[in-house]
């Protein structure tokens, strides 16, 4: 069996369901060239419960070609999928270029509850049939900061800023969103990293696939999906208004590559590389007319009535 710098205790203790050693956790977490994050996210880090899981689906359509080039360390990004067609809950497994990778065991997504969750390779090797498997490290409740652009397809109203309700949308989401925003400004801490907060940050999901029933023909859907309303210091802040246009130049980049850093312990070749995918994933978005669903915000509301 072909394994990677030690990797295969990992694979096989993964298999049998044996929780990785608090050293080896804090080898994925904190190594070398890593950026280094402040007191108050180093704080959430610490407290993270940590998840692993043998990642399944590698098998299918290119994703052995792309398993067998990851690094063990090697940072992951994990993102919910409510419209796959055989698991509302999935959870997709990607590379920071955006390379699918698998999927979350189904027995193991009700422990990811954030539209993206952070992970790192624990082990990935290759088996005695020569197929690749590969095992990862996540802290599922800890959450990430992420660069999305919001698509030239969806016009932001210019009273709540870029990322915002559709010009024309009714007015009970807008004045839902509005009570969000205001509820949100209360918040003294950043959500992600926990320092000191100074602007409000809308997120979203972007829901893509092909959807039909009852042996109907499947047609495509995109969907933009309201998630909430959090508070963000400066820094974290400075990471969500990147302009798609460059989102690799300039000082404001470069102040934007740290904090992507110091907050995911991603290096710097991580972080550029998620700028990239996030660029590529914006140009393909903004071919495309998006729906817009505020459902959360309607529960909210009629949650608060």
């Amino acid at each position: 069996m072909l394994l990677r710098g030690g990797a295969s205790a990992l694979l096989r203790g993964a298999a049998r369901g044996v929780a990785m050693s608090t050293g080896a956790r804090r080898g994925l977490w904190g190594g070398a060239g890593r950026g280094v994050p402040g007191p108050e996210r180093r704080a959430k880090l610490e407290a993270a419960p940590v998840v692993q899981a043998r990642v399944a689906g590698v098998s299918f359509q290119d994703r052995q070609e792309a398993v067998a080039a990851l690094r063990q360390g090697e940072g992951l990004l994990l993102v919910r999928e409510p419209l796959n067609e055989f698991d509302d809950r999935a959870v997709h497994v990607t590379s920071l270029r955006g390379r699918s990778l698998g999927y979350v065991p189904r027995d193991r997504t009700h422990l990811f509850p954030l539209p993206a969750t952070l992970a790192f390779v624990a082990a990935v090797g290759a088996g005695d049939h020569g197929l690749w498997g590969l095992t990862l490290c996540s802290k599922p409740t800890l959450p990430p900061i992420t660069v999305e652009f919001t698509p030239t397809s969806c016009r932001p109203d210019p009273l709540l800023g870029p990322g915002s309700l559709a010009e024309g949308a009714d007015a009970g989401p807008r004045e839902a969103l509005k009570g969000a925003v205001e509820a949100a400004e209360k918040e003294q801490c950043c959500g992600v990293c926990g320092a000191p907060a100074e602007k409000v940050d809308q997120q979203y999901e972007y829901l893509e696939g092909a959807v039909g029933t009852g042996g109907e023909e499947p047609y495509m859907v995109r969907i933009r999906k309201f998630v909430g309303v959090r508070r963000l210091c400066a820094a974290c802040s400075r990471v969500r208004s990147l302009s798609p246009e460059g989102p690799g130049e300039g000082q404001e980049a470069e102040d934007a590559l740290q904090t992507l850093m110091s907050c995911n312990r991603w290096t710097a070749q991580e972080a550029e590389a998620h700028l990239a995918c996030a660029q590529a994933q914006w140009k393909a978005r903004s071919e495309h007319a998006w729906a817009h669903d505020f459902s959360a915000l309607r529960l909210e509301g009629e949650a608060g009535g």
